[in-house]
């Protein structure tokens, strides 16, 4: 079995980042986390807790693992739901911010594969 699930902005911003998360123990673990907010991300303040108020959530979806595909002028995110894991950011003291991506107008997607 297959299935699928969309996810997209709808009058906000649509943002995809690569975070790093560093937890009190040093421990560090890094993904990719879609955000659809109305208020828009800079990245000169948004950083450890001001990243926290940005996206106003104690706890976020994070895709160790991600392949784009384009498919004429819409890209695709795609992970199997095995590459997705909950996180709690009250653990963690530090989030940066690797790399980031506005894709403002939902031209990205992130769907999740889910073999059965």
């Amino acid at each position: 079995m297959l299935s699928s699930l969309n996810l997209f902005g709808d009058a906000g911003n649509d943002y995809r980042f690569y975070l790093e998360l560093i937890s009190k123990n040093s421990d560090t673990i890094s993904g990719y986390f879609y955000h659809y907010p109305y208020n828009e991300y800079d990245k000169f303040t948004h950083y450890d807790q001001n990243f926290k108020n940005f996206i106003k959530k104690d706890s976020i979806a994070l895709y160790s693992f991600i392949s784009t595909v384009n498919i004429g002028n819409m890209n695709i995110d795609f992970s199997k739901t095995d590459f997705k894991k909950t996180i709690d950011l009250n653990k963690y003291d530090h989030i940066r911010v690797i790399d980031y991506l506005d894709f403002g107008g939902g031209v990205y997607r992130i769907k999740e594969l889910n073999k059965n």
